[in-house]
C-alpha cells in the first residue's frame, strides 16, 4: 500500500520509496499594528497556504529512477493543482501544486545511467484547485460585478 497519490504519482511502497522524511507547515498570518503606548495590537488576517514537503528515493531494484525523475519534473512544470490522497483513502480535500524539486544523483552507471536518486518535493496547497492569476483577476470582476451592476461581467 502506497503513503499516498499525488495525483497518478505513487508516493511510497513500490514506486517512490518513502517518504523518507515528511513534514507539514500550518501557518496563519497574523500582522502586528504598533501603538503609541503599549505593546503591539494583533490582528489575524487569516490562514496561509499550507505546505507539505516528502524527502524519498528512487533505486533501480524497485524502478526506473530516470523515469520516476521525469514524472516529477512534469509535475511541477504543470502547475497543475493535484489532489494528495493518502495511501488509506483518506482525502482532506486539499489540492497542491509542485512548487520545487531538489534532486541528488546518488549513484549511476558507468554508462552515466542514473541508479539511485534521492529527491525532496515541496508542495503548496492551491484552494479551490487553481492559483492562476486569471483565475484571482476573474473572481475579483465577478465580485466588483455583484457591488456594482455597471461592470461588465466577462
Amino acid at each position: 500500500m502506497p503513503f499516498a497519490w499525488l495525483g497518478d504519482i505513487q508516493i511510497g511502497a513500490d514506486v517512490m520509496t518513502g517518504p523518507t522524511g515528511s513534514e507539514e507547515e500550518l501557518s496563519n498570518t497574523i500582522n502586528e499594528h504598533m501603538v503609541v503606548r503599549g505593546k503591539p495590537v494583533l490582528q489575524d488576517a487569516g490562514e496561509e497556504n499550507d505546505r507539505r514537503t516528502f524527502r524519498f528515493f528512487f533505486d533501480e531494484t524497485f524502478c526506473d529512477p530516470a523515469a520516476q525523475y521525469a514524472r516529477l519534473r512534469a509535475a511541477r512544470a504543470s502547475r497543475e493543482a493535484l489532489p494528495l490522497v493518502h495511501g488509506n483513502g483518506s482525502y482532506l480535500g486539499k489540492r497542491y501544486v509542485v512548487k520545487s524539486v531538489r534532486i541528488t544523483h546518488k549513484k549511476a552507471s558507468p554508462s552515466g545511467r542514473p541508479v539511485r536518486i534521492e529527491g525532496e518535493i515541496v508542495l503548496i496547497e492551491a484552494p479551490g484547485g487553481s492559483f492562476s492569476l486569471g483565475g484571482v483577476i476573474g473572481a475579483a470582476t465577478a465580485a466588483l460585478a455583484l457591488i456594482n451592476p455597471l461592470v461588465r461581467r466577462g
